[in-house]
């Protein structure tokens, strides 16, 4: 699996449209994510489980209900936030895209 693109919008520190595309290098196919201390680095990685696990991400983020969860994300000033992600598998020997 291939991460392509995560699209938040007023997700934690996040306010608006922002959008992280990964590397699609064959030479450097990293993608390297840093900042200070409160700088939204986790709630990047927050975002991806939260794409592609929905409400079983709560245990691995540990907080006490799945609603609550969701609220906590909404960017302190907005009413409605959003999480996308593009990735891309290979199945049957072909590349497909998904976007959740």
């Amino acid at each position: 699996m291939i991460l392509r693109k995560l699209r938040l919008a007023n997700v934690g520190l996040y306010r608006g449209d922002q959008t992280l595309e990964f590397s699609q290098s064959r030479n450097a196919p990293v993608t390297l994510i840093g900042g200070k201390n409160g700088a939204g680095k986790t709630t990047l990685l927050n975002a991806i489980q939260l794409a592609f696990y929905g409400n079983r991400a709560k245990g691995l983020i540990g907080a006490s209900s799945y609603p609550e969860y969701l609220h906590e994300l909404i960017h302190r000033d907005r009413s409605k936030a959003s999480v996308a992600l593009e990735f891309e598998r290979h199945e049957a020997g072909k590349a497909v895209r998904y976007l959740v």
